[in-house]
């Protein structure tokens, strides 16, 4: 037999000895429960609700569940969050401690509940400024903030203005992941931050406009919240790895899954120059 013509008969029988496995795999039943995720802070409450997927279903819709928030202190409601610009809303102000419970309710998932951490105490932004770079179409935002004493945990974003409406629909109540800081390396002191953000954006409606404001927000997070944010990168960055041994995103949810974590948040608007 010719070289050619064993590996052709080698390639034939190995071929041969493909077998293609084909089963009916029934999963097993998986009750739906509702999915909170927010934050309480020093100038309100605001909560996305959604509900779970069945595993090998695509989720269809990322629309608002239609729900009822209420905050409770001690079973006695304070306030009932309503819905604005996708999420569940209300912009009274409490000293959040112990004693505070989120609570959320639908006619068929249930009530899901989350009990709130105390408030951080605010950290102030001291001097920020907003400058355009060179190439025009990008601009740098530096700022910064005197760390508070004992351990702290911080988190940031900046969100392009013009005329005082901002130009993009990011959120204050869910926070950059890629944007958390620990003060380990400057306890005690002044940290300075510095970040880029596109000069140009274009609108819902297609119409293309250029920043000439910032507004920065700062965020002092509690440990828990901190670590559930940290958690979620991880998650985000390594989940499409086989061999990475994730850990488990933390959850505060009763009945349900999510995290409403609790920060103070200070915020200041600066002119691009």
């Amino acid at each position: 037999m010719t070289r050619f013509g064993f590996f052709i008969g080698l390639l034939t029988l190995l071929t041969a000895c493909e077998v293609v496995s084909v089963k009916n795999v029934t999963l097993p039943p998986s009750p739906e429960k509702l999915v909170v995720v927010g934050l309480a802070t020093n100038v309100g409450v605001g909560v996305y609700v959604s509900k779970t997927s069945p595993v090998l279903q695509s989720n269809t819709s990322s629309s608002l569940l239609e729900v009822s928030v209420r905050l409770l202190k001690k079973e006695a409601t304070l306030a009932n969050l309503s819905t604005n610009t996708g999420l569940y809303l209300s912009s009274q102000v409490w000293e959040y401690n112990q004693d505070y419970t989120l609570q959320v309710q639908h006619p068929i998932l249930g009530v899901a509940t989350a009990q709130l951490e105390a408030l951080p105490a605010r950290v102030s932004i001291g001097e920020a400024t907003a400058t355009l770079d060179k190439n025009e179409r990008d601009f740098s935002v530096s700022f910064a903030f005197r760390d508070a004493a004992g351990s702290n945990y911080y988190a940031y974003q900046v969100i392009p203005m013009r005329g005082g409406m901002p130009l993009t629909n990011q959120q204050i109540y869910r926070i950059p992941v890629g944007l958390l800081l620990t003060d380990l390396g400057f306890e005690n002191q002044t940290k300075k931050v510095t970040t880029s953000e596109s000069l140009n954006w274009r609108t819902t409606d297609g119409q293309s406009l250029r920043a000439n404001q910032a507004k920065v927000y700062l965020y002092h997070l509690s440990k828990n919240t901190y670590d559930y944010y940290r958690s979620l990168a991880e998650y985000s960055a390594f989940y499409d790895d086989t061999f990475v041994e994730l850990s488990p995103v933390k959850n505060n949810i009763k009945n349900g899954y999510g995290f409403v974590g609790v920060c103070a948040i200070d915020s200041v608007q600066v002119l691009i120059r």
